[in-house]
């Protein structure tokens, strides 16, 4: 009997360039195989990385590039083997954790008749 593929989450890490896998854990599996690539190289000899090889049903990676678009996927293995890989999830929200919000506005009229406009900004996170 063939085995399910598993089935995968990714989130935003704890900060910029952090992701969260999650798979629906398999009651059998004794290790999950966490693997990413980068979306350019997602073609027919495409070398996936693997992340790691956990027994527990989720796993964090760091260091991702910022403004790249990545692909994931996860297998699990059981004493009957391992599974195929999920379909390959792709993320982007590592682009940042962080966003600018607006504090202020001020003006300033100079003497030329042009008005100047100031914008204060801070960086608040997303979670």
């Amino acid at each position: 009997m063939q085995q399910q593929k598993a089935t995968l989450e990714v989130v935003n890490g704890e900060h910029p360039g952090s992701v969260k896998f999650i798979a629906k854990a398999e009651v059998k599996a004794a290790a999950y195989i966490w693997q990413y690539i980068l979306a350019s190289a997602l073609t027919a000899d495409g070398v996936w990385q693997v992340v790691s090889i956990t027994t527990a049903a989720s796993a964090t990676l760091d260091g991702l590039t910022s403004g790249s678009l990545y692909y994931f996927r996860v297998a699990y293995v059981t004493p009957a083997g391992t599974s195929e890989f999920c379909q390959p999830r792709f993320f982007n929200g590592c682009l940042s954790a962080y966003l600018p919000r607006l504090n202020s506005i001020s003006t300033e009229l100079k003497s030329s008749g042009f008005l100047t406009l100031y914008f204060n900004f801070c960086m608040t996170t997303l979670i």
